[in-house]
């Protein structure tokens, strides 16, 4: 009996391979997952940048609702105690810290009988903030934490004493020609050489990215001029900025900065 080629096996061979359609549509995906993460990131970064701007322009206006309240400057206001914002300055009208105040080169870690550290107090007690400092030098309990950064902070300043050359205050002022002014300056971290918990100032807080992106938001663009100083530590080098008043482009956080609230 003849079978008929309709009954007869058939074997069918599959391809392993893909087509041109295929992988453009594979690369297509990749493409749009990758420039995802991209974007992603950098609104993440852009968002980073404006909540610092925001903080301190909060800070800023805090400070002169504060002055058209109390007829004075937070942490220099030798009448605190009759508002019960707590003890006060002595109302020179500068926010100021002497470096005779303690043998410590690094300023947050002075004592807090002394102006700067009473700035926040002060707004504190006023309502005007929500930090609320409990006179420690524990960062995030004495000092604000940035907001572009928890892992650190910042104090006020509108006057520091010149005159211990290699460390901050006196290198702001000796090396940098830093100006006067009532200022915040974003210069605070957790103290690895004493202590996890004590705060120090021979760090670096922002990536200059970050210290470049604020600045030129808010100001100039150039590291060392007008309202936003970016800068290094005294114990980190010139490798923010270079003579030229131009940010580098260093990794890492090697930046500090200040903004000038007046």
């Amino acid at each position: 009996m003849l079978l008929s080629r309709a009954s007869e096996p058939r074997i069918f061979l599959s391809s392993c391979g893909f087509t041109l359609v295929e992988i453009s549509i594979v690369l297509v995906i990749i493409g749009l997952i990758v420039g995802g993460v991209l974007v992603g990131r950098d609104l993440i970064a852009a968002s980073s940048v404006r909540a610092q701007i925001s903080q301190f322009q909060d800070y800023a206006t805090a400070v002169n609702t504060f002055r058209g309240k109390y007829s004075c400057i937070p942490g220099d206001c030798d009448t605190a105690s009759q508002f019960g914002l707590g003890s006060g300055g002595n109302g020179n009208g500068l926010l100021e810290q002497s470096y005779s105040d303690s043998t410590v080169a690094t300023s947050p870690d002075r004592s807090w009988a002394q102006e700067l550290p009473k700035f926040f107090i002060h707004l504190a007690a006023s309502g005007l903030i929500k930090f609320n400092s409990d006179g420690t030098f524990v960062l995030g309990r004495g000092y604000p934490r940035l907001a572009i950064n928890n892992a650190a902070g910042m104090i006020a300043a509108g006057q520091w004493q010149a005159g211990d050359t290699g460390t901050i205050p006196g290198y702001l002022l000796d090396t940098y020609n830093f100006p006067q002014g009532l200022w915040l300056h974003a210069i605070v971290c957790n103290s690895a050489a004493t202590s996890p918990a004590i705060a120090n100032d021979d760090c670096g807080v922002l990536s200059i990215a970050q210290a470049k992106g604020i600045d030129n938001k808010v100001d100039d663009g150039k590291p060392v001029s007008g309202k936003i100083w970016a800068y290094a530590a005294a114990t980190l080098g010139t490798v923010c900025s270079n003579a030229s008043n131009t940010y580098l482009t260093t990794a890492g956080n090697v930046c500090q900065l200040s903004y000038k609230m007046d």
